[in-house]
């Protein structure tokens, strides 16, 4: 919303693979030690949680888009296409797209060209978990662990390294699966790490006040690069976003510990509500700010302040919407045939009402 104020915004995205990488390896280590770890219910979690709510989004938008903005999908079916498939990201470098002048892109869906990325891993994933469980188990968790730290910190090395090859290729670096894979591994190393470790339910004062210290700071330090880094410098590739992703991962390392305070303030109920609806929230936000920008909203309301309240709104009922729908699908084989009846229903008329 305020990208000549909060130029370095980009720099969340980094935290976002590292946190899915997280998750991931966190989830699956879980199911594998309860015995439950099955590739076809690790692929069907995984398509309920990305594609419900995807598919609602963007064929919502389009329809959207087709009365209020249709030259905006002129020739927009292979982009589609890459969306869903899962390559997003490669498409648009074939595009040659600057994300950095997204605005003035002729698209609503520029944004996820991090989908491509998140997709390509999740796919993946399961044959480094393999590897994973065989090193944890013929060697030792240890080196298992290692070998996650490694190939992280390996593949770190591509963006600064293709960066000196050629100063002009940002687009190529910016939405490589190769040059941004780093987070997601270096969080599929804290995640297994942590789904290893059984934390004291009490630390001492000292170790708590430490950590809030350290927090507060590794935060000015992620604000200050949310408003000082632009996306164009080249510090950022050749070595500012990989230490902004460390920065994170100290970060997540600190909240993840249960009996930290920073932790119980993450934890509070309005914290895990947003949470919850973190990915319907993302896929609505570029949307509905590339629509305002392509109408002028902010020169029909006369004021920037109450455009962007107004904006920001939107962004949250849709999300709501989004989220509430998709609940409501992924649950629908539970329910008896009268209950299904009900929630089709319902269903029909949430779909009307859109």
């Amino acid at each position: 919303m305020f990208p000549a104020t909060i130029q370095g915004g980009y720099l969340g995205v980094s935290l976002f693979f590292l946190l899915s990488g997280y998750l991931l390896a966190y989830s699956s280590l879980n199911d594998w030690k309860k015995g439950t770890y099955r590739l076809r219910t690790y692929y069907t979690k995984r398509f309920k949680r990305i594609y419900i709510p995807l598919v609602i989004m963007v064929f919502a938008t389009l329809g959207a888009y087709h009365f209020l903005l249709p030259a905006s999908l002129d020739g927009i079916r292979p982009e589609i296409l890459s969306i869903f498939l899962g390559y997003n990201n490669w498409w648009q470098i074939g595009q040659d797209a600057d994300y950095f002048t997204r605005l003035a892109n002729a698209s609503p869906f520029t944004h996820l060209w991090f989908l491509g990325i998140e997709i390509q891993y999740i796919v993946i994933w399961p044959f480094l978990f393999f590897i994973y469980r065989k090193l944890s188990t013929f060697l030792s968790r240890k080196v298992a662990l290692v070998f996650l730290l490694f190939i992280g910190l390996a593949a770190s090395i591509l963006m600064p390294y293709l960066y000196d090859m050629d100063h002009d290729a940002i687009t190529r670096l910016y939405y490589g699966t190769d040059t941004r894979i780093y987070a997601l591994l270096l969080g599929a190393f804290l995640g297994a790490r942590r789904a290893g470790i059984a934390y004291k339910q009490i630390v001492s004062k000292s170790s708590n006040y430490i950590s809030s210290v350290v927090f507060l700071f590794l935060i000015g330090l992620s604000i200050w690069g949310f408003i000082s880094l632009g996306g164009q410098e080249p510090f950022v590739y050749q070595g500012g976003m990989f230490l902004y992703t460390i920065l994170f991962l100290f970060l997540v390392w600190i909240t993840e510990h249960p009996a930290y305070s920073v932790a119980a303030l993450l934890d509070s109920a309005p914290i895990k509500w947003i949470g919850k609806r973190c990915y319907e929230i993302f896929w609505w936000q570029y949307t509905v700010l590339f629509l305002g920008q392509q109408l002028h909203g902010e020169a029909l309301f006369g004021s920037g302040l109450w455009y962007n309240v107004c904006v920001a709104i939107v962004i949250l009922l849709l999300s709501i919407w989004t989220h509430t729908l998709t609940d409501k699908i992924v649950h629908i084989h539970h329910c008896t045939w009268q209950d299904c009846i009900e929630k089709f229903v319902l269903l029909f008329l949430l779909g009307l009402l859109e």
